[in-house]
């Protein structure tokens, strides 16, 4: 019982300082929101079930299957999207995604929308400021591009003892990285804030510039 309070506070902690320092982040948005639609307990519950992650092996599997209800969203700013990305992605950095250009595409339902940057952080405080506003279909990379590099681009080999089952994730992981224009492994430096080497353009491919979002029906109220 002890451990499970403690965990809650944990959350309540981190969903504290993530709320802070989203609400600190809306000082520099092109467009201010209107005042949030969910509170922060219901924002706590939302958060604890984790739901809203996806590992870098579950994002690598369904770019490479072509899955076409994906929709990358790279938060970064446009610099570090134009030297590397993630294939088919859109750039909207952070600070833009409530601005009246951008929110549609959060604002939907068409899409499974991943949310990432090269850490983990900036894609969890913009998941809690567009969950806020009601948005469902939203979700972020677990790690980053740090962590997909680390995992997808340049895996660990297994140890000599390890299972069967750790080779055939190894294998797998090194056949995505051939897909993602990758065979031979790189360096992560540990130096830079990106935490990925600069020799070379990681991750390149198409860019999503633009698609067609169908505006989100809104929803009857009353009525039989």
């Amino acid at each position: 019982m002890k451990k499970r309070v403690l965990i809650t506070r944990k959350r309540y902690i981190f969903l504290g300082f993530a709320m802070v320092a989203a609400a600190v982040g809306l000082l520099f948005f092109d467009g201010l929101p209107d005042a949030t639609r969910l509170q922060a307990d219901q924002l706590l519950l939302k958060s604890m079930k984790k739901g809203h992650y996806i590992n870098s092996d579950q994002l690598a599997e369904t770019i490479i299957n072509g899955d076409p209800s994906l929709l990358l969203i790279d938060l970064r700013d446009s610099v570090q999207y134009a030297h590397y990305s993630l294939p088919n992605a859109m750039n909207i950095p952070y600070q833009k995604i409530l601005n009246k250009d951008y929110v549609g595409y959060f604002d939907q339902d068409q899409f499974k929308v991943v949310l990432y940057s090269n850490d983990h952080l900036i894609a969890e405080q913009a998941w809690l400021l567009l969950t806020s506003k009601n948005f469902s279909n939203l979700y972020v990379l677990e790690g980053g591009l740090n962590n997909f590099f680390s995992t997808i681009i340049q895996p660990k080999e297994p140890l000599a003892t390890a299972d069967r089952n750790e080779f055939e994730r190894y294998n797998t992981r090194k056949a995505a990285g051939y897909y993602f224009g990758f065979p031979m492994p790189r360096t992560v430096s540990s130096g830079t804030s990106s935490g990925i080497s600069e020799t070379g353009g990681i991750l390149k491919g198409k860019k999503r510039k633009a698609i067609t979002i169908r505006k989100k029906k809104k929803k009857k109220v009353g009525g039989c």
